[in-house]
């Protein structure tokens, strides 16, 4: 069996809009600051580096 690798260019807009979502959901259950600014930081490292790869 084969795996394919992850099409992260592809992919990536999905994964950053699932990333803020679930920050989202954890702020909104009173989740540790940590754990959503970690997601959210994930995702704004995601999306600086597709602005990149654009430019």
């Amino acid at each position: 069996m084969t795996s394919t690798p992850l099409d992260l260019t592809a992919d990536r807009p999905l994964i950053i809009e699932q990333l803020l979502l679930q920050a989202d959901d954890l702020s909104a259950a009173d989740a540790p600051h940590d754990q959503v600014d970690d997601l959210i930081n994930t995702a704004l490292e995601l999306l600086t580096d597709q602005t990149q790869a654009v430019q």
